[in-house]
């Protein structure tokens, strides 16, 4: 291959890898913005003497389902960004190919190197969960399901408190 042609495609791949990790992470602050809205929201229902507790229960319900949207705009975000990664360690390997040795992927081989070391620590067993390596997108669902949680359980407490109350 002609060094400008790796050029172009190494350009190409690490365009496409940009636009979607940066969708990825505004996704996610739009999000985690949203979802504070709702929350308030729902509180401030709560908070004017239980006025108006069928609010808050429909502001738990959206942001539920907002958790659950957000969740599968995340996992589809996810594919996007592993095919740019995928691209880009192909033409690690094709343009650095005598770098890397058999067991470990030369330095500047990142995305080589990454995906080499995430896969030793998914393979350690730790005893401890604070240990064990979280990825981003562990963390991400840890946050959907957090949300999604409580707006079910706010939803549940303002109907409680609308019937029996």
């Amino acid at each position: 291959m002609s060094e400008q042609l790796i050029f172009e495609q190494r350009k190409y791949a690490w365009d496409y890898f940009t636009l979607h990790a940066t969708q990825r992470l505004t996704t996610f602050n739009f999000y985690l913005v949203l979802a504070a809205l709702l929350i308030t929201g729902a509180f401030t229902a709560f908070k004017i003497d239980f006025l108006h507790p069928i609010v808050g229960a429909g502001l738990g319900l959206v942001l539920a389902f907002l958790s659950f949207v957000f969740h599968k705009l995340d996992e589809r975000n996810r594919e996007l960004v592993g095919i740019g990664e995928q691209a880009l360690m192909f033409l690690e390997k094709e343009i650095s190919s005598g770098l890397g040795s058999d067991q470990e992927p030369h330095v500047l081989q990142l995305f080589l190197k990454e995906k080499f070391q995430t896969d030793n620590l998914k393979k350690q067993r730790f005893c401890h969960i604070l240990k064990k390596h979280l990825s981003y997108s562990d963390c991400f669902r840890c946050v959907f399901i957090m949300f999604g949680g409580s707006g079910l359980v706010i939803a549940a407490y303002a109907l409680f408190h609308s019937l029996f109350c």
